[in-house]
Formats: C-alpha cells, structure tokens, sequence
C-alpha cells in the first residue's frame, strides 16, 4: 500500500493519507485530507514491486462517510510532530511518516 499512499500524496502537495484500502486489479483507495479540510479520494494503481505507483484518479468526496479507520492516523511526506514513526521501504528509505491523529 506505501506506493498507493506515496503517488498519492506527491500528487497532492501538503495533504495528509487518513485511510487506504486495498482494491481489485492492483488498485488501492486513499483518503486524503487536504492543508484546507477538503476530503479526497485518490485510486492509484499498483506497479511490479519496486516500482512507483501511479494515480488513476483524484475525486472531491465531500460530505461521504468515513472509511474504517480513517483518522486514527495520518501518512504524510514529512513527520508532522515528534511521535511520528518513519515508514520504510524494501531499501530502508523513509518512505514516509505516520503520525498520531493529534498531528496535524
């Protein structure tokens, strides 16, 4: 999922992952929440491992239910506060940070 939640985010400039899901056909959902409060979802399609994956689409969701989940913690570029834990990649990289929802 962390290359679904990297294209998307690198694709939406300061936003933060509150929530994923795992879709058909090598597709993952996540929920964006934007500096703004605006809500997203982005689908992005999973590559060979290894490999980035790329943003198929990019919708408003508006006043839509919360997905599983969403909120508890925020995946983000960039650690948001100190209790931010880095994520990392099959290379050891930083492939990104999650934060405590209190992060923002």
């Amino acid at each position: 999922m962390a290359p679904a939640l990297v294209a998307c985010l690198q694709a939406a400039p300061g936003s933060a992952a509150t929530a994923a899901l795992p879709m058909n056909h090598g597709r993952a959902l996540v929920r964006l929440e934007r500096p703004d409060g605006e809500r997203r979802e982005c689908v992005a399609e999973l590559g060979p491992a290894g490999r980035p994956a790329r943003v198929e689409s990019d919708r408003p969701v508006g006043a839509a239910p919360p997905l599983p989940g969403e909120g508890e913690r925020r995946f983000t570029l960039r650690p948001l506060c100190g209790g931010a834990a880095a994520v990392r990649d099959e290379a050891g990289t930083a492939a990104g940070w999650l934060n405590p929802s209190a992060c923002r």
